[in-house]
């Protein structure tokens, strides 16, 4: 809780000055914009995991508990104006399982925006059966929409053995 004094000045003598006592700050934990809008690409030219603009495997498991240590770790849909998003709520470790083995190699790059109310280290990483797997650090912007085009030769760049043709998380 904070005292807020509010002072107005003017060119008369007298100034006006209210205080409001107790006044509480409360935490924008959710954006109040959507994300950006990305440039329109042909259905064909997409393998969605979550989105409302292109189609995507509903059984994708987007909350897998892979022994996560933080409690009250959850993810749900986050509605914003009609615009579904994923909301992941005390992250330690996150993934997506992909309902199916995913070819992927005739993408060029792996698109997502990403919202965080915290300055905090992210990674993002295609995963293939081994598992294989290379880390892409992403730097997140606290309070905004953070996007990203990620070449997908950076995983296989980092790790030959990630393969593009049998992404399953």
């Amino acid at each position: 809780l904070y005292t807020i004094t509010v002072t107005a000045f003017s060119a008369a003598i007298e100034t006006t000055e209210v205080i409001f006592e107790d006044f509480e700050v409360t935490a924008i934990l959710a954006p109040i914009a959507s994300a950006p809008i990305p440039p329109a690409r042909s259905e064909g030219d997409v393998i969605g995991i979550f989105s409302e603009a292109y189609p995507y495997d509903e059984n994708n498991d987007f909350i897998p508990f892979w022994g996560q240590p933080n409690p009250g770790y959850s993810a749900d849909i986050f509605d914003l104006n009609g615009d579904l998003m994923l909301q992941y709520t005390n992250l330690s470790y996150q993934g997506i399982q992909l309902a199916n083995a995913t070819d992927v190699s005739q993408m060029e790059t792996l698109h997502v925006d990403i919202w965080t109310p915290d300055d905090i280290d992210a990674k993002i990483s295609p995963i293939s059966p081994g598992p294989n797997e290379a880390a892409f650090d992403l730097d997140l912007n606290p309070d905004e929409w953070t996007s990203f085009d990620i070449p997908l030769s950076f995983f296989t760049d980092a790790n030959p053995l990630v393969d593009l043709t049998q992404i399953i998380q």
